[in-house]
């Protein structure tokens, strides 16, 4: 019995050299069937086996007895070598194996269904990250070509400027040299010689003057040609990169394989390497793109200063954490539209509560007033600056009046100085007036500028100043007593008009509110242009600006109609108060009170003598 035994195991060890025909997928009983149907057939000859041989331990056909086990000792049939096998254990051994191998086997198929899920969906992110690159490179580029084109746009404007100077320098020495022509005419026609003679010695007088004007102009130079000097050293780069990346597939994971026998060994897979054979689940494998900044160095550099031998990888990103993606405040220039923020995945802006509107007219009031400056104290006092009554009004907490002072200008912004001091800037007289508050408020010190000043507020005892739509285009850094500290020019293409200012300690960034340009923002070490946002959908116009809930950047819009919260991470301009613009609601200036959580923004139009009054809940 155990020679019949042996002899049937050896016959199933070889039973991979037969050629079963495979039945559909049935019941196992009509399987059964259905293959008892058919006989099996020897691999090498094609025909039905009858005999077996335990000298080869094969099954064999009658060809095979012929032919290649002619000199076999021990050719049998089936009836002989299956004695006592039924009663033998090999039987449930090799089923219950077979039981685990085809368990083992629907492990792996499903196994094997989650890799290919997962890999679609590694694919999907591999390529998100791919095109997410593309676009900062994008950006990268772009900010090359607005640096070429601000070039040039400084260029243009100075000399633009300077020929319409000249032009109308030109106008008016024409105008006035006729006119010194027509008297000196009359007075040679009137037989007057002391007239005569003293008109000619002011006509030669101004003749010699604008003469010297006129060599000036003439000295200056004529038409100009503007050409384009490409950096061929981004194009040199570009070509000595092999390809737009690398990829990176992390597959050294252990994991459990399935043995024969039941028992389940583990396994390390190489690196570097997708293999489509026992490849392991690809859950843990992560694609994302290096950070930019050594690249963005690269690509501001000159020509000579590329290293070819450097490339742009795809690295795991639990190996690398970009610092591109902390914060926007980082990179200079961005410019972005107008965004609808539906996605869950983004954070919320909270939205205030319109209280109502509250009237600032006074009895004293001879005009309508127009408010252009707000801020609030400590003890959450409002101070107002009324262009309209050339005047500053003080107000409570619930907006009754306490006091009113009369300026001889019209003021355009206030900001607070001390607990119960404010500074006022006047534009006409080029000034800054400091005032007193209390029951009375009383004129202090007054600081005479070189400049028209238009934004002011005090950050760090030193006064922060905006030139307005002057010509000088700066924003003025001062002490109290008037010592310029620091002038900073960012250049016509970045600052034109500055209006507002409001200083942000976070991020140590003044935030500047450009009638044309947007928000501004720049270091206040440096002077450097750190931020920039605007909508470029639509050419609006910016005013008031401010530090609100949560230090949030918001500002007044013209075009826009409303108050925008302007978000740091390049999702540009939010819209968190509209105002459609009818009934004379247009944001003028603004100004937010921590202590009461609450927004007061000043109007133009037919509301101007109201403020808007919002809260947070």
């Amino acid at each position: 019995m155990a020679a019949a035994a042996k002899l049937m195991r050896l016959a199933l060890n070889r039973v991979q050299k037969l050629n079963t025909i495979q039945p559909p997928d049935r019941a196992a009983d009509e399987t059964a069937k259905f293959l008892s149907k058919f006989p099996t057939k020897c691999m090498e000859h094609e025909e039905p086996v009858k005999s077996f041989c335990a000298d080869h331990d094969v099954l064999i056909c009658d060809v095979c007895a012929l032919s290649n086990h002619k000199a076999c000792q021990m050719v049998m049939g089936f009836t002989e070598a299956s004695k006592g096998i039924r009663s033998s254990r090999e039987v449930t051994v090799l089923e219950n194996g077979l039981k685990k191998m085809i368990e083992d086997y629907d492990k792996m198929f499903k196994e094997q269904s989650e890799i290919l899920t997962n890999l679609a969906e590694q694919e999907r992110e591999f390529v998100k990250a791919v095109k997410q690159f593309r676009g900062e490179i994008n950006a990268i580029l772009d900010r090359l070509e607005n640096s070429v084109l601000a070039k040039k746009d400084n260029y243009t404007t100075q000399r633009r400027d300077t020929v319409k100077d000249h032009k109308q320098s030109c106008k008016t020495a024409m105008t006035l040299l006729e006119n010194y022509s027509k008297e000196l005419d009359r007075c040679y026609l009137a037989n007057d010689n002391e007239a005569l003679f003293v008109s000619m010695k002011k006509t030669r007088a101004v003749m010699d003057k604008y003469e010297t004007q006129r060599k000036n102009i003439a000295k200056a130079p004529k038409k100009v040609s503007l050409s384009f000097v490409a950096n061929n050293g981004i194009a040199k780069f570009f070509l000595s990169l092999r390809d737009f990346g690398d990829m990176k597939a992390d597959t050294s994971v252990v994991t459990s394989v399935p043995s024969g026998n039941g028992a389940t060994t583990e396994r390390r897979t190489s690196k570097g390497s997708l293999s489509s054979a026992g490849a392991p689940p690809l859950s843990d494998r992560k694609f994302s793109l290096i950070s930019l900044q050594q690249f963005d160095r690269r690509m501001s550099s000159s020509s000579n200063s590329l290293q070819t031998s450097e490339r742009i990888n795809l690295l795991s990103s639990d190996d690398v954490k970009s610092e591109a993606f902390k914060t926007n405040l980082s990179l200079p220039k961005i410019e972005s539209s107008v965004q609808m923020l539906n996605n869950d995945n983004l954070p919320k802006t909270r939205r205030p509560t319109h209280v109502g509107d509250v009237s600032v007219f006074l009895e004293s009031d001879t005009e309508m007033p127009f408010i252009t400056g707000i801020t609030f104290m400590a003890d959450d006092h409002v101070v107002l600056a009324d262009d309209a009554n050339k005047n500053v009004k003080l107000f409570t907490h619930a907006f009754f009046p306490v006091a009113m002072v009369a300026l001889t200008s019209p003021p355009r912004d206030v900001a607070p100085i001390k607990l119960q001091q404010v500074v006022v800037t006047i534009p006409t007289e080029k000034a800054l007036q400091f005032i007193d508050l209390g029951k009375e408020l009383l004129l202090r010190n007054k600081i005479n500028l070189d400049f028209e000043c238009f934004g002011v507020t005090c950050f760090n005892q030193e006064l922060y100043v905006t030139s307005g739509f002057s010509s000088e285009r700066e924003i003025r850094i001062m002490s109290l007593s008037g010592e310029v500290r620091k002038r900073i020019r960012p250049g016509i293409v970045d600052l034109r008009y500055p209006l507002y200012i409001a200083v942000d300690p976070k991020y140590k960034t003044i935030f500047v509110s450009d009638y044309n340009h947007g928000v501004v923002g720049v270091d206040t070490n440096s002077g450097e242009l750190k931020f920039k946002c605007k909508d470029t959908d639509v050419h609006g116009y910016y005013k008031g600006i401010t530090i609100g809930n949560k230090g949030n950047i918001y500002v007044c819009t013209w075009n826009l109609h409303g108050v925008s919260r302007v978000h740091l991470d390049g999702r540009g301009l939010e819209t968190v108060i509209p105002m459609p613009g009818k009934e004379g609601r247009k944001p003028h200036s603004v100004a937010f009170s921590k202590k009461s959580e609450r927004l007061v923004i000043s109007l133009c139009g037919g509301k101007r003598a109201c403020l808007s009054v919002y809260r947070y809940q």
